[in-house]
């Protein structure tokens, strides 16, 4: 089936700056259509640029799950203290409390998607690494001369990549 959007088309007219209602009386489709899209878009540009960057997390032992894991704990911390509060908290305080609390209950949401994210690319990226060794294996059953030429280039990739850094994984 095909697409109704043009992806390609639909970032190049959100980078120029075009609201949902201009983009889509531009493509004939619905702002829903644009809004669903653009969903689809954000997420495939984060999981995108999330597996270019697992490798660097993975060889600098980035802590990111353990960062999330903490700010999470803050935010929860915060949102506890808002609940308090808006127990003993006048009357006119409470609308600006239950406000801090949607906005700290958002930001929570965010962390999960990221944190779900995160997981999701690291296991993409664990899988790609184990095909990669598979067709590594199955190279050397055949021609074990030609599985170490590709082992070569490989490393060499990787030098490469760090010198010049560069943190994009590559097979």
């Amino acid at each position: 089936m095909k697409r109704k959007v043009d992806l390609k088309r639909l970032e190049a007219l959100r980078a120029a700056g075009m609201g949902v209602r201009a983009i889509a009386k531009e493509l004939g489709v619905s702002p829903g259509t644009i809004s669903t899209n653009q969903k689809l878009l954000d997420f495939s540009t984060s999981k995108d640029v999330a597996l270019r960057c697992a490798a660097e997390i993975n060889n600098q032992k980035i802590d990111a799950m353990g960062q999330l894991n903490d700010l999470n704990r803050r935010i929860l911390k915060e949102l506890t203290r808002i609940e308090n509060s808006l127990d003993i908290a006048a009357e006119k305080h409470k609308d600006r409390l239950r406000d801090h609390q949607r906005k700290h209950a958002a930001e929570v949401r965010k962390q999960l998607t990221l944190f779900l994210n995160i997981c999701q690319t690291l296991y993409n990226w664990e899988q790609v690494m184990e095909f990669q060794n598979i067709v590594l294996e199955e190279i050397g059953k055949i021609d074990e001369g030609l599985r170490k030429t590709i082992l070569q280039r490989l490393a060499q990739r990787r030098s490469a990549r760090s010198v010049l850094g560069s943190g994009e994984p590559g097979i």
